[in-house]
């Protein structure tokens, strides 16, 4: 695995969205890895991402590679459109329009 790509998990990540929640929403945002980059990813734009754009860079991220697989990235986006954005959309730590695909962190 190559350490060119630099991880946002590497990096801290902007807090202020934990204000409002719980110590153990907070734990449960934070357990996966997954949340953390694309917490990192997010925090790094001054503009809301498409689904696709956020995908290539949480996929890139977590597999240590430039061009990660197709199945990767579909997997990736799976997981987000399905599992992640929707949970973090209801902590209110991101706005996701799952039919415009648009993510952004809450204001």
């Amino acid at each position: 695995m190559s350490n060119n790509i630099p991880r946002s998990t590497d990096r801290p990540v902007d807090t202020d969205w934990t204000d409002d929640l719980t110590v153990s929403d907070i734990h449960r945002v934070m357990s996966n890895e997954r949340r953390r980059v694309l917490l990192g990813v997010l925090s790094e734009q001054s503009r809301p991402m498409t689904l696709d754009e956020l995908t290539e860079s949480v996929a890139t991220q977590q597999s240590e590679t430039v061009d990660p697989s197709p199945d990767t990235v579909e997997e990736v986006m799976v997981a987000l459109h399905h599992k992640h954005l929707p949970m973090l959309s209801s902590l209110g730590i991101i706005a996701y329009d799952s039919k415009g695909q648009q993510v952004e962190q809450a204001v």
